[in-house]
């Protein structure tokens, strides 16, 4: 990026823009604004840390457009890849039988560069860690969004809530990347039904859902598995496969099926480093059971035994699991499965052409199915997409301009992956011609690692 572009950027969009939302999706936005010489407010509502905390994280894997957009921030990338696992396979999947260790993994290589595993909280950590390194993006952690407010002038009005202290932040662009129950979506939704004194243009209709299938629910929680099991009870030819990959893994444990043959429990091993393993004290791995099983409502840790025991009669469970792992499991709740769904708004635009608005991305937009959508690697993408919008939309002065470019872009490839997820949907309930269109969409998924712009215009046929 070019000395003039970065200051044609930051004299039109005058006011710092504030991002609420310091997840993947935002604290990636953050950076990249950064880059390119505007500096930006970050709020989210969860408090500062320095300590990761792994029994709330989970693995995501980047697909090539979601590195790609990373690319532009160089040293998050580096820091990624320092603890990601890179594969090329379409599926990286270890299956146990009677307690053997296989790799069922499909054997789909691509060319080019590795798709990354990489787990949620380390990415967060490392964002925070680089804007704390900036002095261009001033960072409101524990703060939540309690009302908005329009202008006459073009600006907004937000008003925070900080352990009872109230901030208020005025920008002209406000980028929400607040997730799934997005409170911007929210706290605006709510003013549709009240008379503005200030003119304002929601796209597409906030609040609009589209759905395909129903949600299930379904027993989620991390446990530990103890290190020296691990390490004791792993093939070592496993081992030696993933010694040039920084002795990392991505593993199952369960019955002959997956869950979507049909079991009933599964214990999923998300990919960590050898030195992480040993900081933790164990393998960090999720068990996903559904409601028809015994660990649906188990009281105590003697019952949480016996039920893994019965269940994996080829673990150690006793030596594997300790009692306060075991304990958490039990204390865990049923979480509802995603469906395909989008919430059909990306912008909110005040005004005349020289006003400003609210770009919402990632799951604060719409959300999907993570098997389609990826979820993560949606979200970079709307990031990405905002970029571009800006990047394109900067000689213009207009704010407005770029609000309707990243509604045209993203509307699209939103349009795209819901379209995917519905016919997924549709072949499992088994009809043909709904099998022939998923075969088709398997293969666009195909070409989204080789070319993804066809991939994208395909899916939108």
């Amino acid at each position: 990026m070019t000395h003039s572009l970065s200051q044609e950027l930051t004299s039109f969009i005058g006011t710092n823009p504030v991002i609420i939302g310091g997840g993947p999706c935002g604290a990636t936005l953050a950076l990249l604004l950064q880059e390119r010489g505007i500096p930006v407010t970050l709020v989210d509502s969860t408090p500062d840390f320095t300590d990761v905390d792994y029994s709330r994280s989970y693995s995501f894997r980047l697909n090539l457009r979601a590195i790609s957009t990373l690319s532009s921030v160089p040293e998050l990338l580096k820091r990624l890849k320092k603890e990601a696992v890179a594969t090329n396979d379409a599926k990286v999947l270890f299956h146990t039988t009677n307690g053997r260790v296989m790799n069922v993994s499909p054997k789909i290589k691509v060319q080019g560069h590795p798709d990354l595993y990489v787990l949620r909280t380390p990415y967060i950590q490392e964002c925070r860690f680089l804007s704390e390194e900036t002095c261009s993006i001033t960072t409101m952690y524990g703060s939540s969004l309690e009302a908005i407010h329009f202008h006459h002038d073009g600006q907004v009005e937000l008003t925070f809530n900080q352990d009872g202290r109230e901030t208020k932040l005025l920008t002209r662009l406000v980028l929400a990347c607040d997730g799934l129950n997005s409170k911007t979506a929210k706290i605006v939704q709510k003013k549709l039904n009240t008379r503005s004194p200030v003119p304002y243009h929601v796209s597409n209709g906030l609040g609009r859902k589209q759905f395909a299938g129903t949600s299930t629910r379904n027993l989620i929680q991390s446990i530990c598995l103890d290190k020296s099991f691990f390490y004791r009870n792993i093939d070592s030819e496993v081992l030696r496969s993933f010694a040039e990959q920084e002795d990392v893994w991505h593993w199952i444990l369960g019955t002959s099926e997956g869950l979507a043959k049909g079991a009933s429990c599964m214990i999923s091993c998300v990919p960590m480093a050898r030195e992480r393993i040993d900081k933790l004290g164990g393998q960090l791995a999720t068990v996903c059971a559904t409601k028809h099983t015994e660990f649906w409502n188990l009281s105590n840790v003697e019952e949480g035994f016996a039920a893994f025991k019965k269940r994996f009669p080829q673990l150690d469970v006793c030596s594997m699991i300790s009692e306060d792992a075991m304990r958490a499991f039990i204390d865990s709740r049923p979480t509802p499965s995603p469906c395909f769904s989008r919430m059909g708004c990306f912008t909110v635009m005040l005004g005349d052409s020289q006003s400003g608005g609210i770009a919402y991305l990632g799951d604060a937009a719409r959300s999907v199915s993570p098997v389609t959508g990826e979820g993560v690697n949606a979200s970079l993408l709307d990031v990405n997409l905002f970029m571009e919008a800006l990047d394109a939309s900067a000689g213009s002065g207009c704010l407005r301009t770029v609000l309707e470019a990243y509604e045209r872009k993203a509307s699209v490839e939103a349009d795209a992956i819901l379209t995917l997820g519905m016919r997924m949907v549709e072949g499992r309930r088994g009809s043909t011609g709904s099998f022939l269109q998923l075969g088709r969409s398997i293969i666009r998924m195909g070409l989204a690692k080789i070319a993804p712009d066809i991939s994208t215009k395909a899916c939108c046929r």
